[in-house]
C-alpha cells in the first residue's frame, strides 16, 4: 500500500538555493516596474509639446495629469480584488494588455478629455498589474530575500522613469509627442507575451483554491527539478495547510506609485 505524502511548498521556496525560475520571475516583474516608471513620466515629458500643439493653458490641462493616478488607484482596488479569485498571473497579464492598448491609443488623442480618458485606462491596467506583480514576487521569494527583491523592483521603476526622459528627448522633436505613447504601447506587447509565457500562477492561490494537482506539481517541479514528486497526494503552503483556511492573502496595495516614499509591505496569509 502506497504511503500518502504531503509536501509543504513553502519549505521549498525557503530553500537555501535560489532557483533560476525564481530569479526569472523577479526579473520579468522588474521589467514590468520599468514599464510603469516610463509610463508615469511620459505625460510630463510630452506635456509641453501637447500644450503648444493644442493651444491649451497649463491650468486647463492640469486635470489630465491626474488621470494616471486615479486609474491606478481604481485598478489597484478592482483588479487586485479579482486577483484573489482569478489568479495573480491572469491579472498581471491582463493589466499589461490593458495598459498597452490605452497607452498606444493615447498617441491619437485630439483633446484633453480624450487624453484624460486614455490615460485613465492605462493607469487602470498598471494599477492591477503592479500590486499583483509585487505580491507574486513576494510569494516566490524566500523570506530572507523578499525585501531585497521588492526593493530592486522599485529600482526598476526609477530606471524606467529615467529612460523615459532620454526617449522623449530623442523622439518628440522629430516625431512629435505621440511617439512617446506609441513606444510605451508597443513595448507592452513583448511584455505581456513574456509575462504570459514566463510567469507561473501563484502556487498559494492554486493550493488554497483547490487548483489542479497537475498544475501545482508542474510549478513545484519547475522550482525544484530534483524533487521526486512520486506518491505526493497533497500540497500545502505555510499557514494555508490548516483546514478551512480562508482565501489567499490580499494583494499588496500601492495606491500612489511613489517608490522613493512608499515601502511595500507584505500581506499575511490567514
Amino acid at each position: 500500500m502506497a504511503v500518502e505524502r504531503t509536501l509543504n511548498v513553502a519549505e521549498l521556496i525557503e530553500g537555501k538555493k535560489l532557483a533560476w525560475p525564481q530569479i526569472a520571475i523577479a526579473l520579468w516583474l522588474c521589467t514590468l516596474m520599468v514599464l510603469e516608471g516610463y509610463d508615469m513620466q511620459t505625460l510630463s515629458f510630452a506635456a509641453p509639446a501637447i500644450l503648444r500643439e493644442w493651444h491649451v493653458s497649463r491650468a486647463d490641462f492640469g486635470f489630465v495629469l491626474t488621470a494616471h493616478l486615479v486609474g491606478y488607484f481604481v485598478g489597484a482596488m478592482v483588479l487586485s480584488f479579482f486577483g484573489d479569485r482569478l489568479g495573480r498571473k491572469n491579472i498581471i497579464v491582463a493589466g499589461a494588455m490593458i495598459f498597452g492598448v490605452f497607452t498606444f491609443s493615447a498617441g491619437y488623442a485630439t483633446s484633453p478629455l480624450e487624453l484624460y480618458l486614455l490615460r485613465l485606462g492605462a493607469g487602470f491596467g498598471l494599477g492591477g498589474a503592479i500590486p499583483s506583480g509585487i505580491a507574486l514576487a513576494a510569494e516566490f521569494m524566500p523570506m530572507r530575500l523578499r525585501a531585497t527583491v521588492i526593493g530592486l523592483m522599485f529600482v526598476g521603476y526609477n530606471v524606467g522613469a529615467g529612460l523615459g526622459g532620454f526617449i522623449a528627448a530623442w523622439t518628440i522633436k522629430d516625431y512629435g509627442w505621440s511617439s512617446v505613447f506609441f513606444i510605451g504601447g508597443l513595448a507592452a506587447i513583448p511584455m505581456f507575451i513574456g509575462l504570459a509565457l514566463a510567469l507561473p500562477e501563484s502556487v498559494r492561490f492554486l493550493i488554497v483554491s483547490n487548483g489542479p494537482q497537475q498544475q501545482i506539481a508542474a510549478i513545484v517541479q519547475r522550482l525544484r527539478p530534483q524533487i521526486d514528486l512520486t506518491g505526493i497526494t497533497r500540497y500545502v503552503v505555510g499557514e494555508e495547510s490548516r483546514k478551512n483556511s480562508p482565501a489567499i492573502s490580499r494583494a499588496i496595495w500601492t495606491v500612489l506609485p511613489k517608490p522613493p516614499c512608499v515601502s511595500p509591505t507584505h500581506s499575511k496569509n490567514s
